[in-house]
């Protein structure tokens, strides 16, 4: 299967997967060159520095994104999930905590990945009505 053959829901779940798994081949063919990356501390602009931001970790627990359920909300979706904190180790959960994702695909990839605290801040990252 190809990029090409993804729907968005299919886009997204490897995005996400390729970020927690730190794989950079991985998800550098799934954004656009422009991709926006936000969250709470700061903008990350361009794929290079979303392969950067996606590549940091922690030295004992990888960063895991899960989406439970996206609405499609304008010309985004909304997911709503969990980012959990994985033992390296043992694969054990050692936190998570609820997040919400906003996502904008253009062309068949990911060009924008909003990071927020919650569901009205993640509409609003994208523009989309409360």
């Amino acid at each position: 299967m190809s990029v090409a053959d993804l729907d968005d829901e299919q886009l997204i779940t490897l995005v996400l997967e390729a970020i927690g798994d730190r794989a950079p081949e991985r998800l550098r063919p799934l954004v656009t060159d422009d991709v926006v990356i936000s969250t709470a501390r700061g903008e990350h602009l361009g794929i290079d520095a979303a392969v950067a931001w996606a590549g940091k970790g922690y030295q004992h627990l990888d960063r895991r994104y899960r989406v439970d359920s996206l609405e499609r909300h304008g010309d985004g979706l909304v997911g709503t999930g969990r980012v959990e904190y994985v033992w390296r180790d043992s694969g054990q959960v050692g936190d998570s905590s609820p997040v919400f994702l906003g996502f904008r695909v253009r062309g068949g990839l990911l060009a924008e990945i909003a990071i927020r605290d919650d569901h009205q801040a993640a509409r609003a990252a994208l523009g989309a009505a409360p």
